[in-house]
């Protein structure tokens, strides 16, 4: 109310509880109209039903922090890189892999400034080949963990598609 008696637009999502118990979102937008001297003489709004959208909203909140506590959880190593092959997620055990401390700590780099440059090459090598023919690649790699310890293990890589079907990235286990 303070702002539209300022003269400026307002825009206002709310709940109201309807006489059956129901609730209901509202988005209300308010435009003040003023007269000749800048002074608020009435306003002109519109408020509409997005109960639809918020509970979608909630949806996708719930399946996203579902699927993160299911990446987060699995014992294997689940990251996912952009089309420049930057990390945009790495689970727990990827994170291990990597001889890192936390996601945030991989968030944005690529192989290269965290391997060696010849297994960066391979990766980069293997990453291009994914994102270039589109199709899904199972792999055995042979690793040298960070301990010193050597592990064989089975990996598999897919093109990561935006709604438009264009590869963007790629998400490898």
């Amino acid at each position: 109310v303070q702002a539209q008696r300022q003269g400026r637009a307002t825009r206002l999502e709310y709940r109201v509880v309807h006489p059956d118990g129901s609730v209901h979102w509202l988005l209300d937008r308010c435009i003040p109209m003023l007269d000749d001297a800048g002074n608020v003489k009435s306003l002109a709004g519109v408020v509409v039903d997005i109960t639809e959208r918020k509970a979608a909203e909630e949806e996708a909140i719930h399946q996203k922090t579902l699927l993160r506590a299911i990446i987060d959880l699995l014992p294997d190593s689940i990251y996912a890189k952009d089309r420049e092959g930057r990390k945009t997620l790495a689970n727990p055990v990827d994170v291990r892999f990597m001889g890192l401390s936390s996601e945030a700590d991989a968030l944005g780099k690529s192989d290269a400034e965290i391997f060696p440059r010849d297994v960066a090459d391979l990766f980069a090598t293997i990453d291009e080949q994914v994102m270039q023919q589109g199709k899904a690649l199972i792999n055995q790699e042979e690793w040298l963990m960070t301990d010193g310890e050597k592990r064989y293990l089975l990996t598999s890589k897919v093109p990561l598609r935006n709604a438009s079907g264009e590869t963007i990235g790629l998400v490898g286990v």
